[in-house]
């Protein structure tokens, strides 16, 4: 039995080939290869797709983020995009239209299965929630990150636990989104293109009166990092190496009030010390 119906948008076919016989072996369906916009509009009208894997760059002329709104507006059809591309005004234009992950050329078969399987699940339980009486609102995270891979595995990660994720590249275009907008949890790296990150998340702080909780990722800090964190009241300074993403679903999950118990203050403390 089908794990779930997939229409795979891509108009290069060798990735396409690649694409559906890593599905199929997945256990998945690939009912449909469409080459470009036009085709995609009908293949989703006749196939009715679980989820749509769509390149950005298509020929003819839709590109994929101009298709995937139309989709989603006329089929409310899930949307994964699969992309070479990570310049910011791509990937802006593309966060507009919600997408529940990004996959990046050349594609990882570990890392489509689970961006696939966490975009599946999330699918399911909005439709659930949809259809109950009394939904229980999901949890929004703002995450500030200027890596695209990055941002794509926290999505998938996030997505996958039922929550609403709102990307953001640069502090400068976050700090808009905080005056009009009131997230649960903040997710920022501790080095951006436009600030550091224990500035950005002072100025949170200190200027804007802002009391959300922050979990900060870093690849290295120093000991007036870990200052910064006790002296601001972060949630959680995270490696971004290692077992990260286990590690960050457990924080985001206790940030949020989602695990058992609170860890032990002295085992957070240990915790901050392993990433320098």
């Amino acid at each position: 039995m089908s794990k779930g119906r997939i229409l795979i948008v891509e108009d290069e076919m060798i990735v396409a080939r690649d694409l559906q016989l890593a599905l199929v072996r997945m256990g998945y369906s690939t009912p449909a290869i469409a080459i470009s916009g036009k085709l995609a509009l009908k293949s989703v009208a006749k196939v009715r797709p679980d989820l749509v894997l769509m390149d950005i760059v298509l020929k003819g002329g839709m590109d994929g983020i101009e298709t995937a709104q139309q989709l989603t507006a006329e089929f409310d059809v899930p949307i994964v995009y699969v992309t070479a591309h990570s310049d910011r005004g791509t990937f802006a234009r593309a966060r507009l239209t919600r997408p529940c992950g990004y996959i990046l050329k050349p594609f990882d078969e570990k890392r489509l299965a689970e961006t696939v399987e966490a975009a599946l699940a999330h699918e399911r339980r909005e439709r659930s929630r949809a259809g109950s009486p009394s939904p229980e609102q999901a949890a929004t995270v703002l995450v500030v990150q200027a890596s695209l891979e990055l941002q794509s595995v926290i999505t998938v990660l996030l997505c996958g636990r039922g929550y609403e994720v709102v990307l953001s590249n640069r502090a400068t275009d976050a700090v808009p989104m905080l005056r009009e907008t009131r997230f649960d949890l903040i997710i920022a790296d501790l080095v951006l293109p436009d600030a550091r990150g224990t500035v950005f998340v002072r100025g949170l702080r200190r200027e804007m009166g802002i009391a959300t909780p922050v979990i900060v990722l870093a690849d290295m800090v120093t000991p007036e990092d870990l200052a910064f964190v006790k002296a601001e009241a972060v949630s959680c300074l995270l490696s971004s190496s290692g077992d990260f993403e286990f590690r960050l679903l457990t924080e985001v999950d206790r940030a949020l009030g989602r695990s058992a118990a609170p860890e032990p203050e002295e085992t957070r403390e240990r915790d901050w010390a392993t990433v320098l």
